[in-house]
């Protein structure tokens, strides 16, 4: 601007040409939505489809996972009863003994028969066998 005034006379200035300022206005455009209401309907019903799978899945496996432990815990009881039971077949053998037997025996008084004298009697209803010692 000051290069077109010269020694006070202003016949060499600029000439301005108004410009016109627009001012913009953005209109706020609704647009729809692609997905259509069916559509959202139909995704979140396949969604809870797909989570009450998932939870049914998730169900029958702690199921599972109950039913594993108490197999474990009766198989650790079995093993438990099985070592029980080998010691007291152990002990019913000690007990049955045969010089054991006759070591009780003898201190209870009782001897050894000799000989054994067998009768039978024949009747018409029963056939009876009795088997006694000689020492009556």
């Amino acid at each position: 601007m000051m290069g077109y005034y010269v020694h006070g006379s202003a016949a060499l200035e600029e000439r301005r040409q108004e410009r016109v300022v627009y001012k913009e206005h953005r209109k706020k455009v609704y647009r729809r939505s692609v997905v259509t209401p069916q559509e959202k309907l139909l995704w979140l019903s396949g969604i809870m489809v797909c989570v009450l799978v998932a939870g049914a899945i998730l169900f029958r496996y702690a199921q599972i996972y109950e039913i594993n432990t108490r197999i474990q815990q009766m198989e650790l009881q079995i093993r438990q009863i099985e070592q029980e039971n080998s010691t007291l077949k152990l002990e019913v053998a000690k007990l049955q003994d045969n010089k054991r037997l006759l070591e009780i025996a003898k201190e209870l008084g009782y001897v050894p028969a000799d000989s054994i004298i067998e009768i039978s009697i024949t009747s018409p209803m029963t056939d009876v066998s009795i088997a006694m010692s000689d020492q009556e």
